[in-house]
């Protein structure tokens, strides 16, 4: 999963690394390619992490409720 939302990334961030990319390197076609690894990696690593950082909150006491809004969160954005 983490793999197939990285290789997602770069069509979202894609472009704002681009523009940073392309003040460094002259060659348009080299700056595509740059700033799509980039976007890539930088969200692969993100996603390895956020498991380790979301731990605490999965296992506290305010986990059933952190659930339960959740649900009616998904339910209510699903609904419109």
């Amino acid at each position: 999963m983490r793999f197939g939302a990285a290789r997602r990334s770069p069509l979202y961030g894609f472009n704002r690394v681009y523009a940073i990319a392309v003040r460094f390197v002259t060659t348009p076609l080299l700056a595509d390619c740059i700033a799509g690894q980039d976007v890539f990696v930088i969200r692969l690593i993100v996603l390895t992490v956020q498991p380790v950082m979301l731990r605490p909150c999965r296992s506290g006491a305010l986990s059933p409720i952190n659930d339960s809004l959740g649900l009616i969160f998904g339910l209510g954005r699903r609904g419109i």
